[in-house]
């Protein structure tokens, strides 16, 4: 497996694949490699959740590792020119290792994210090996167009291409066009039960008794969280003794910060900056309505994660949080950008109490009904592993 991001230690970035590696280990017998970006604050080998991971270092000194993790490939190129000089070394180290060390070991080569996939796909010749890629949605939005484009040809030659929103799904079939189409394979979830809902809710209480918004995500302009902080300044009219709280870090924090001084809004949102993955459920258990004001997204685990502790969701038409949302049943969905509109949904979910709780209790039943589970989602990718291999060897 290859990604350009691998948790380095619990709450870091990319989770999400070391959940999906640990259920194909445990849950469905699959081996595991991990190629992963080195990093001075990581071990270059260590076992994790059924699997080798394998942090592949390609700069030296190390410390001039400057690509991945932090606040992710795309800004980090934007603020250093070290991790432009970094990009051929990577990718270099990562096709050495996938065709000199691992090909011979392996089914399948398994890429995340579409530059990756793209080097699988073009060293194809030599490993030898089928190709599934993962598509991650930033990586065919993303404003850079080179990778657009490599992604775009990944998309198209990969033996097979999986995405986590149906929005992506109908672009990578419509790239892919008669060599197949591409599966909608959405991540899993862990899923609080009601006993712990109930129990975290009657322990946080409402000390001021207003209504609790929260949002979580990098804070990256194509979040749009300072549009967020706008649209609240309306909802305060209306709601007079709501707070918002936006959990993230990124390089927002202090223009979103300066912003919500100039609408006289420091008393009522708050900014937590990024915290472990596992502090985020305390934000949501204390939260009202969950909002999600993104102009880019694929699975949005967030939204999910606030779907599941059983919250009403307003968020955005992008990504897999535009399927998940029932329109006026669980929440609403907004197109990316629209101040006004969303101003308005929060204001609809936050006008009635018990609206709030059918809304909530809607979107956990969404969860229910769709099956967004760790098990699901690697009984789904160990299908198409078989899939491959067979007709590799057929």
């Amino acid at each position: 497996m290859l990604t350009t991001s691998y948790p380095r230690w619990n709450g870091d970035a990319g989770e999400f694949l070391a959940d999906l590696v640990k259920h194909l280990a445990d849950g469905e017998g699959v081996q595991v490699v991990v190629l992963a970006p080195g990093d001075a604050a990581a071990p270059s080998v260590e076992r994790s959740g059924g699997a080798e991971v394998r942090r592949l270092k390609y700069f030296f000194p190390p410390r001039l590792q400057k690509l991945a993790y932090g606040d992710g490939i795309p800004w980090n190129l934007r603020r250093s020119l070290w991790a432009w000089l970094n990009v051929p070394c990577m990718l270099a180290v990562f096709a050495w290792n996938l065709c000199a060390r691992y090909a011979g070991s392996a089914d399948v080569v398994h890429a995340h994210w579409g530059v990756l996939g793209a080097l699988a796909v073009l060293t194809r010749p030599i490993h030898r090996r089928p190709v599934m890629l993962t598509v991650h949605g930033t990586d065919l939005r993303i404003r850079f167009a080179p990778i657009r484009w490599i992604t775009s040809w990944a998309v198209r030659y990969a033996d097979a291409v999986a995405a986590p929103s149906t929005e992506f799904q109908r672009i990578c079939s419509r790239i892919r066009g008669s060599r197949g189409p591409c599966c909608f394979l959405p991540h899993g979830i862990a899923r609080p039960s009601e006993a712990e809902i109930e129990r975290a809710r009657a322990s946080s209480g409402s000390p001021g008794g207003g209504a609790r918004i929260v949002s979580v995500g990098r804070l990256i302009p194509e979040r749009r969280h300072d549009l967020l902080v706008r649209a609240f300044r309306r909802v305060r009219e209306k709601v007079r003794e709501a707070t918002l709280t936006i959990v993230g870090g990124g390089p927002q924090f202090e223009p979103l910060r300066a912003l919500t001084g100039e609408l006289n809004l420091r008393d009522s949102v708050r900014l937590i900056g990024r915290v472990p993955s596992g502090e985020v459920p305390s934000y949501l258990f204390s939260a009202d309505l969950y909002v999600s004001p993104t102009t880019v997204d694929t699975f949005g685990t967030a939204v999910v994660e606030a779907a599941a502790h059983g919250l009403p969701v307003v968020t955005t038409r992008v990504g897999f949080p535009g399927d998940l949302v029932p329109e006026g049943e669980g929440g609403f969905v907004v197109d990316p950008g629209d101040e006004d509109a969303l101003a308005e949904a929060m204001m609809n979910v936050l006008e009635d109490e018990r609206q709030r709780a059918r809304m909530g209790k809607r979107m956990r039943e969404r969860i229910d009904e769709l099956d967004l589970t760790w098990p699901r989602c690697a009984a789904a990718t160990a299908r198409i592993y078989s899939e491959l291999v067979r007709k590799r060897e057929g």
